[in-house]
């Protein structure tokens, strides 16, 4: 049986009690945290799910989701799992390189602090935003975003009916707005600040290469799958060249769920907190199961 094991991008919400179900595992949640606190030099340590989950705070929600995922993939690694191939939805990439031995668990923290420094400069003249749409096609979401303004664009499609857009704050919000009107069942703002994977970004993901191309990288362990064009891909300039394109292009994780079911991945592990891939699955046809962090327990005792 063909496994692969998913990345989130950040976090939308717990499921509430991730940190007792590592610590009944493994003892590496704090430690990865101290790290990632001071490679960014970020004040991560006050993190409680409880009390202070940063789920509103844009570069520590990424470093956490990040510290999760390499945490779940200690877990996995040490029980001498691997799997068939890795995948890690927009910022979840860095955590799949980790994953793969490419990437250093700190490198890929610094990414994740280069992108998003370099976002923040680059774009302080506008106020950006993302948003989230369901229950519309593409097509009527594309119709809605062109009669509204040429500064939004849809970035991520999670399903038939799912989407990301992204984009000038207000005009997303004006999108968000009249999709509702429109019969979307959920339209609404995320706790996203930068236009990932739109056309401002283009300057940004020129910069980052340079970034990314001074950094030790190695050839992956294991196959990563493309959420730009869905191919897989190992090597060093394969893996920098998806790391900067991952900041400007659209992304499908419809179609990359598609493209991994039909290499014969009948088992997806969800490698970090919460469970936003899992919720997405229920959307996508074929014959597989996702298994988010509350399910590792039995998976890994059964």
């Amino acid at each position: 049986m063909k496994t692969a094991w998913i990345f989130p991008a950040f976090i939308s919400e717990y499921i509430g009690n991730e940190d007792q179900i590592l610590s009944l595992l493994s003892s590496d949640f704090d430690g990865l945290l101290k790290r990632a606190a001071e490679v960014t030099q970020t004040d991560l340590n006050s993190f409680k799910i409880e009390t202070n989950d940063f789920l509103a705070e844009e570069n520590k929600n990424q470093y956490i989701s990040y510290v999760f995922s390499c945490a779940v993939v200690n877990i996995l690694k040490r029980r001498g799992l691997k799997p068939d191939f890795l995948s890690g939805l927009s910022m979840g990439i860095y955590a799949a390189l980790y994953t793969g031995n490419s990437i250093s668990y700190e490198d890929g923290l610094r990414c994740i602090k280069e992108a998003y420094e370099l976002s923040v400069n680059r774009l302080n003249q506008y106020d950006f935003g993302m948003g989230a749409i369901i229950g519309l096609t593409h097509e009527e979401l594309d119709n809605i975003v062109l009669s509204i303004s040429n500064d939004v664009d849809i970035v991520n499609t999670n399903g038939i009916y799912s989407y990301v857009i992204s984009g000038i704050s207000s005009d997303v919000k004006q999108v968000a707005l009249k999709a509702r009107t429109e019969g979307a069942f959920h339209s609404g703002l995320l706790d996203v600040s930068c236009p990932y994977h739109s056309k401002f970004m283009k300057d940004v993901a020129s910069e980052f290469h340079a970034y990314v191309n001074e950094l030790s990288i190695e050839t992956s362990e294991i196959p990563l799958v493309s959420l730009i064009d869905q191919s897989t891909f190992r090597y060093r300039e394969e893996i920098a060249h998806e790391m900067a394109r991952n900041l400007d292009s659209e992304i499908n994780w419809y179609r990359t769920m598609q493209a991994m079911i039909e290499l014969g991945i009948q088992t997806f592990i969800e490698c970090g907190a919460g469970k936003s891939l899992y919720k997405m699955g229920k959307f996508i046809e074929g014959d597989f199961s996702i298994l988010p962090i509350n399910k590792l327990p039995g998976y890994l005792n059964s």
